[in-house]
């Protein structure tokens, strides 16, 4: 999402919830180049899960690492999005990694009766809160339809279109978009310069 030397972390990033669906908002803790590589983490410390869920609207977690070290959780948010990016390209994942990412579903109970009727359980982890997301979107073929990756430079966020027309291209116009803009508006404004100087 973006290509500044931003310190690591949500203390400095704001939280932009814009996948629509959880998994791929936890794809999107993190910036990547087209080597699927992180170049900017925003998972940096325990407390930017924190708030990170906080900003979500998810509260009320025991512990939402559960068992798993902070390296462990960004391992599997790299395994995840390797099942999404193969989804994203129109090929079906590796049957061990879908099975690896969804796993976590079947660790204890994820949702539970509240008095507004369902809600996450709060011993249930992120680990697993993404896993149950994910496999709700695995499994919706015409959800399935709307993913789409951001298409602008050193960002790799997914997203669900959900928007009218499915054209939607950014993950969000106010970044990825207007710095594609300003970057074509100044190729046009530097091939006038060209012209006008022959």
């Amino acid at each position: 999402m973006s290509i500044e030397t931003a310190p690591p972390g949500y203390s400095h990033t704001p939280v932009r919830a814009i996948g629509n669906n959880l998994s791929l908002d936890f794809i999107n803790t993190a910036d990547w180049n087209g080597a699927g590589e992180v170049i900017h983490e925003k998972l940096a410390a325990p407390d930017d899960i924190e708030i990170w869920l906080d900003k979500l609207g998810i509260r009320g977690l025991a512990s939402p690492l559960g068992n798993l070290s902070l390296e462990e959780l960004r391992a599997y948010r790299r395994d995840m999005r390797e099942v999404v990016l193969s989804l994203y390209r129109g090929h079906a994942p590796k049957p061990e990694r879908l099975q690896q990412v969804l796993s976590p579903m079947c660790d204890g109970p994820s949702l539970v009766p509240q008095a507004s009727g369902i809600g996450y359980a709060p011993t249930a982890t992120l680990q697993q809160l993404v896993a149950m997301h994910a496999a709700s979107m695995f499994s919706a073929p015409a959800t399935r339809k709307q993913l789409k990756m951001c298409r602008g430079d050193d960002c790799g966020w997914f997203f669900l279109d959900q928007s009218k027309t499915g054209r939607r291209v950014w993950c969000c116009m106010e970044t990825c978009g207007n710095r594609a803009k300003a970057r074509r508006f100044s190729a046009r404004a530097k091939e006038k310069e060209k012209r006008a100087a022959i």
